[in-house]
């Protein structure tokens, strides 16, 4: 197993992607939350589209998509799945940052293999 996959394997099996799963599979089994989602997601669309490289912060939102963020975050079910969003991104940034490290990493081919 070379490293990309060894990455790959630790972070499916992270707790915190085990239960953006479960909490996904519950969101999508509620149409409530489709809904919602959907709402959001069509907003932030539009807001992307408009405003290109802009969601790198929350500042950076119009009051409607804000206000659409802040009203789901209410709920608690999906502010635990936004909020491990969140941390599984900063999970998966890390993990990128690891992989391009080692890949900058000179390849010696004149070391003996041998131990």
């Amino acid at each position: 197993m070379n490293r990309i996959d060894a990455f790959f394997e630790a972070l499916t099996q992270h707790p915190t992607y085990v239960r953006v799963q479960q909490l996904k599979a519950t969101i999508l089994s509620r149409p409530e939350y489709q809904e919602r989602f959907s709402r959001y997601l069509e907003k932030q669309k539009k807001h992307v589209q408009k405003f290109p490289h802009s969601l790198k912060s929350l500042d950076s939102l119009t009051p409607d998509l804000h206000e659409e963020l802040s009203a789901m975050s209410q709920d608690p079910l999906i502010s635990e799945y936004l909020d491990l969003l969140r941390e599984l991104n900063d999970l998966v940034q890390n993990i990128q940052e690891m992989i391009n490290l080692s890949l900058d990493l000179p390849i010696d081919l004149t070391r003996d293999n041998q131990g």
